[in-house]
């Protein structure tokens, strides 16, 4: 499948999160294109300035980006979060979408 065109986002910007966004820009993908979502402001920064893409405090910011072809989740060991985004991404992104939920 290619990523050309896409629009990408993670909500958790932990290692996982940065690993997956820095394949995803090596593939082609232009960092406008990518956004990730971490209450810590330290990984926000971090993610900003190294890869380049836009990050936001509020988890909701990615989910309700109507144009985002991919939400990948990274939550660690918090699996309540993990169903929680799912369920809020399945309200706002009934038909299309991707998602992760696989542990960082």
């Amino acid at each position: 499948m290619s990523l050309e065109g896409k629009r990408i986002g993670f909500i958790g910007a932990g290692a996982m999160a940065e690993a997956l966004a820095g394949g995803v820009l090596a593939s082609g993908i232009t960092a406008e294109s990518v956004a990730a979502a971490d209450p810590d402001p330290v990984r926000r920064k971090h993610l900003s300035e190294t890869l380049g893409i836009t990050t936001v405090a509020d988890n909701g910011e990615i989910v309700r980006d109507t144009l985002r072809d991919s939400v990948q989740i990274r939550y660690g060991n918090r699996h309540e979060f993990g169903e929680r985004a799912v369920g809020a991404i399945d309200a706002h992104h009934p038909a299309h979408r991707t998602v992760s939920t696989e542990p960082a």
